[in-house]
């Protein structure tokens, strides 16, 4: 059996986001301030035409010989704090069809095209797809061009599926639908689900990287951190600093997040020096 991949977009391509949208920050925005739009995807209808177009990419072969599998990879920008009630709208939508979603790892800041690129290559990788596993995407859906374009697979596989600019109503009922899933979602095993995936999502990119942070403080203070420093915000700065720093050098010097984290907490420490010396 030969499996292949078709790669999808949730929010705006598969999800009919359009009246949500007027919950979305201003540009620029990262992080949390985009909770408000991302909490109320349960009431998204599904996009009729691209589940008829999915539909036909998975099945595959028409003939009735099955001479592959076509396997659904669903890559998106939410947040991965978002990912129970997001395989719940997938399975009620998508009844029966196997699919895997990738997400946004926690505290990562990539724009959709490099995010979503770095996603499905980490997800090739483990999955034994070999040197040429980009070649194993038969159709790759999204409402971005410029995610399409980082896409090195060839543009006849790529579909561009953007809803027009609009804002209807939330399907009748599913808001109520979506609190109470959102409700249901904050008893003790969906809180357990989330840290598990919080912990795999952020050792995919740092590794152990937690256990390099104690072997440079012994050799920075031999014979021990003073206690006096230890309750300073200096200290809680700087030993931040030496989190993004190791993060850097596991990243091979290319997480470019915690470089430019680096120099905004050293940055905040010099500030506080200027403080005290004026006092």
């Amino acid at each position: 059996m030969y499996r292949t991949v078709v790669v999808c977009d949730l929010d705006g391509c598969l999800s009919d986001d359009r009246w949500r949208r007027h919950w979305l920050p201003a540009a620029g925005a990262t992080g949390d301030a985009y909770d408000n739009y991302h909490e109320r995807h349960l009431a998204d209808k599904p996009v009729p035409g691209v589940v008829d177009e999915l539909m036909r990419d998975l099945r595959g072969s028409s003939t009735g010989i099955t001479t592959q599998e076509n396997y659904l990879l669903l890559v998106t920008g939410r947040p991965e704090k978002f990912r129970g009630t997001t395989q719940q709208w997938i399975r009620d939508e998508l009844p029966g069809v196997e699919f895997t979603v990738l997400m946004r790892p926690p505290e990562c800041t990539f724009h959709s095209p490099a995010l979503k690129q770095w996603l499905i290559a980490q997800w090739l990788s483990q999955h034994s797809y070999g040197a040429d596993s980009w070649t194993r995407i038969i159709a790759a859906y999204d409402d971005r061009q410029d995610v399409l374009d980082a896409y090195p697979i060839p543009d006849d596989r790529k579909k561009l599926r953007a809803l027009p600019y609009g804002s209807p109503e939330a399907p009748s009922g599913l808001l109520a639908k979506a609190q109470a899933v959102r409700d249901a979602a904050a008893d003790v095993p969906a809180i357990l689900q989330s840290m598990a995936s919080t912990f795999q999502a952020r050792n995919a990119v740092y590794g152990s990287n937690y256990m390099n942070v104690a072997p440079v403080i012994k050799v920075l203070w031999p014979d021990g951190v003073p206690s006096a420093l230890v309750t300073t915000t200096a200290w809680h700065l700087f030993e931040l600093i030496v989190i993004k720093m190791t993060r850097f050098a596991v990243s091979g010097l290319r997480h470019k997040d915690s470089i430019h984290d680096i120099a905004v907490y050293a940055a905040m420490i010099e500030a506080i020096i200027a403080k005290e010396e004026r006092l």
